[in-house]
């Protein structure tokens, strides 16, 4: 298959976590990988989540994907939207970080607020970041042409997910690397520095976290300039810089729970994509825990039972904790596990452990946990 459709090939797992074999611990770092091949435009922040790999809008507005399928509409397209090729790859994302005022349509419109003017990227980290680590981060970013230039476009980490419904405003993060100079110059630029982390933090963002009156704006000299700012992002690294420390255990960690047949472990740390089976790169450092216990444990055998909430019809919800119990099996199982040491079950919304009227209660009830069979 050749390289212009490699991009949409999303069914392969990333890379396991051993040791620092896999330094970036940001997942799909370059947007190459595509949740669906859809090539419709992006009109809410849904939409992009949908498509990306890994990375979601942080808030409902809509960030853009790029990719050779993907349709611009022609008032965006005129614009100049999409009309440049990746840093590396053939896939890349881009979004507006400025320009949440009047501003004046180059094109003849009237005056008027420009929709979505502040939006982010976000990501569930490979990892959490460990408390007193050195990291460094980099990302390239790219000016649309004829949008204007600013500083203050960063990175911003989180212990929790944004919410969804947050307006743009809400999310003003403190930005731990940031560009400090206007960002003037046409064509790919490093944006890149080093921190300690002070907490354990999950979550890594992307955007202009300061409002309009905050940031250093200019204006191209370009034929029609816009009034707003757009960046193009692609390539974002974030590595630990040694000496590398030990991922810190809480007292209710995999590693720390006491063995015996019978007991039932929920897998805390499990991460799939919405409605789906698919392992989050997250999910391997719980997994990893459970492959380092067997290995100690050789003669222990498990059963892995898949739970759903009551959301969606209940033959359905059978088959998707079947698949994510299945999706557990397949990584032991890649990790060297006997297949003979491992059973799986699906109960579906049938043993909830949580109220399935509350958000809350529901994330409670979709879990994989682990029953000990023997030791």
């Amino acid at each position: 298959m050749g390289l212009r459709f490699a991009c949409i090939l999303t069914l392969l797992l990333l890379p396991t976590l051993r040791g620092q074999a896999q330094q970036n611990i940001i997942p799909n770092p370059g947007f190459e990988k595509l949740s669906n091949t859809r090539n419709n435009w992006y009109y809410n922040g849904k939409a992009f989540t949908a498509r990306s790999k890994y990375w979601e809008s942080a808030i409902f507005t809509s960030p853009d994907l790029y990719h050779p399928r993907v349709v611009i509409p022609r008032y965006w397209k005129e614009r100049g939207f999409g009309q440049t090729k990746a840093h590396k790859g053939i896939c890349y994302a881009g979004i507006t970080v400025y320009g949440c005022g009047n501003w004046q349509d180059s094109q003849g419109g009237d005056d008027e607020k420009k929709p979505h003017c502040r939006e982010f990227l976000q990501a569930l980290l490979a990892e959490p970041l460990v408390p007193g680590q050195h990291y460094y981060f980099e990302m390239w970013v790219q000016p649309l042409p004829r949008g204007m230039r600013i500083n203050r476009l960063g990175m911003a980490l989180s212990m929790e997910k944004a919410d969804y419904l947050a307006k743009p405003e809400e999310l003003q993060l403190p930005a731990t690397i940031e560009a400090e100079d206007v960002l003037s110059r046409p064509g790919w630029q490093k944006i890149s520095g080093r921190f300690v982390a002070d907490t354990a933090y999950e979550y890594l963002l992307i955007g202009n976290f300061y409002p309009d009156d905050s940031t250093e704006a200019l204006v191209p000299k370009v034929k029609n300039p816009l009034g707003y700012a757009y960046y193009y992002i692609d390539d974002v690294l974030l590595k630990k810089v040694p000496p590398i420390l030990p991922l810190q255990l809480a007292k209710d960690d995999l590693l720390r729970q006491e063995l015996e047949v019978g007991k039932t472990i929920r897998l805390k740390h499990l991460y799939f994509e919405f409605d789906k089976w698919d392992l989050h790169p997250r999910s391997y450092v719980e997994l990893n825990k459970l492959v380092k216990i067997m290995r100690d444990h050789p003669h222990m055998k498990i059963q892995i039972n898949g739970h759903t909430d009551s959301e969606g019809e209940e033959r359905y919800n059978i088959y998707l904790s079947r698949k994510r119990a299945k999706s557990v099996m397949a990584y032991l199982i890649s990790q060297g596990i006997s297949e003979s040491r491992l059973r799986y079950k699906a109960f579906g919304e049938s043993r909830p452990v949580a109220d399935n009227s509350t958000d809350e209660g529901r994330r409670l009830n979709r879990r994989v946990e682990i029953v000990i069979l023997s030791l």
